[in-house]
C-alpha cells in the first residue's frame, strides 16, 4: 500500500488534506504531520482528529514553527528540519503533500524520501495569479539574482535546498497539483500534473464528522449555520478606514440581515483585531481566526458570503452552490488579476455602491 504524507502549515491546507485522504487517497496509507504548530494557536481539524480519529489518518504527528531568528537557524532550525528528513525517509511516502513549497518543512521531507511525488494542494488565489513584480529582461535578470541569493542563504541557514518558486506551487520540487480549477492554474504551476478537488469530498461522512466536531470545538455550532443569513470576511481596519464607503456597505447588508431576523457570522483579518464596523451585537457571531471558513461551506443554505478581496472567497460557490458570492472591490481594483480570477471562479464582483460591472 502507497503511503502519503501530508504536510499541512495552516488549517486551510488541513481541510484540503482531509479531503485528499477521502478522495483520490483513500486506499492509501495516510499520514498527516502538522507544521507550523505553535502552543498558542488552536488548531481545531487537528484537535478533533487526535481525540476523535476518523479513520482517514493511520498516523497523526506535529513539528512546531520553524525559527527564523538568524542565530537559531543553525542550530534549532536545522536540527528540526533534520528531523523532518529522517521521518520522511522511514516513512519512505510515494507523495509528500504540501500547501506552500517555499517551505523549508517540505523540501527537507523530499531530502528524506527524494522518489516521493511532491505534491500541491491548492493555497487560493496564489495558484491561478500570473501577475508578477517586475517585468521585461531586466525585470527577470533582477529577479532571478534576488531568487539565487535567497535560495542560498536559506540553504546556508537550513542546510535544504528549497528554491524560490515565484509563484506558490511553481517549484521544481512540485510534480503534482491538486487545485479547485485547473484550467485557471498560472503559467508556473500549468505544466505540472494537475488534478481537480472534487467539493464532493468534503461532504464525505467521516470528513463532515470531523469537521462538525471542529466547529463546535471553535465555539460555533453546525446545527446554527442554518440561520446565518450573513457571513462577513472583513478586511484589515486600516483599509476600512481608507475606505469608508466600503464600512458603509458592509453595515448595510448587516442591517438588512438583522431586519429580516437572521443571524450574521463575521471574521476578522487574520492581522487586525479591530471591529471597524457597526454590527447588531445581539444577532452576531464570530468566526474564530484559526477556523477556515471553507469548512462551514456545507452547512451554509441560502447564505450570503461578502468579503474585499480575499482568498478566502474563491473556493466558497463550488463548495456550496447555494450560497451567493460577493466581493466588494475599489472601483480603482476592478482591473486587478484577482477579479478576473474571482468571476472565473463564480464570485460577484461589486463595487462599494453595490453595483455589479
Amino acid at each position: 500500500m502507497r503511503t502519503v504524507l501530508f504536510l499541512p502549515s495552516s488549517p486551510h491546507h488541513t481541510l484540503w488534506c482531509l479531503a485528499l485522504a477521502a478522495g483520490p487517497f483513500r486506499d492509501a496509507r495516510c499520514v498527516l504531520a502538522q507544521t507550523n504548530w505553535r502552543a498558542d494557536h488552536r488548531e481545531y481539524l487537528v484537535e478533533t482528529l487526535r481525540s476523535r480519529p476518523c479513520g482517514l489518518f493511520a498516523e497523526l504527528t506535529s513539528f512546531p514553527k520553524l525559527v527564523l531568528r538568524p542565530r537559531d537557524r543553525l542550530l534549532r532550525a536545522r536540527r528540526l528540519l533534520a528531523s523532518i528528513s529522517r521521518y520522511a525517509r522511514d516513512l519512505a511516502p510515494g507523495h509528500v503533500v504540501t500547501g506552500n513549497d517555499y517551505r523549508a518543512e517540505f523540501h527537507a521531507a523530499l531530502r528524506g524520501a527524494p522518489g516521493a511525488i511532491g505534491t500541491y494542494v491548492d493555497d487560493g488565489w496564489g495558484s491561478y495569479r500570473n501577475d508578477t513584480v517586475t517585468s521585461g529582461t531586466a525585470g527577470t535578470v533582477i529577479d532571478a539574482l534576488k531568487a539565487g541569493s535567497v535560495s542560498a542563504w536559506r540553504w546556508l541557514s537550513f542546510g535544504v535546498r528549497t528554491g524560490r518558486p515565484g509563484r506558490i506551487g511553481g517549484s521544481a520540487a512540485v510534480r503534482e497539483a491538486w487545485v479547485m480549477a485547473p484550467a485557471l492554474a498560472h503559467d508556473k504551476l500549468a505544466p505540472k500534473t494537475l488534478h481537480a478537488i472534487e467539493p464532493a469530498w468534503l461532504h464525505d461522512p467521516r470528513v463532515l464528522d470531523t469537521c462538525t466536531d471542529a466547529i463546535r470545538r471553535s465555539g460555533l455550532a453546525a446545527e446554527d449555520l442554518d440561520s446565518v443569513g450573513l457571513v462577513l470576511l472583513l478586511p484589515h481596519d486600516e483599509f476600512l478606514r481608507r475606505h469608508p464607503e466600503l464600512r458603509a456597505a458592509m453595515e448595510r447588508r448587516a442591517q438588512a440581515c438583522a431586519a429580516r431576523g437572521e443571524l450574521l457570522a463575521y471574521k476578522h483579518h487574520p492581522r487586525s483585531r479591530a471591529q471597524g464596523l457597526a454590527l447588531p451585537r445581539d444577532r452576531c457571531v464570530e468566526i474564530p481566526q484559526r477556523l477556515p471558513v471553507e469548512i462551514l461551506a456545507p452547512f451554509l443554505r441560502d447564505t450570503l458570503v461578502v468579503g474585499v478581496m480575499t482568498s478566502a472567497l474563491i473556493f466558497l460557490p463550488r463548495l456550496q452552490p447555494r450560497i451567493r458570492v460577493e466581493a466588494l472591490i475599489p472601483s480603482a481594483a476592478h482591473a486587478d488579476p484577482v477579479t478576473r480570477i474571482y468571476r472565473s471562479m463564480g464570485v460577484h464582483t461589486l463595487d462599494l455602491a453595490g453595483n455589479e460591472p
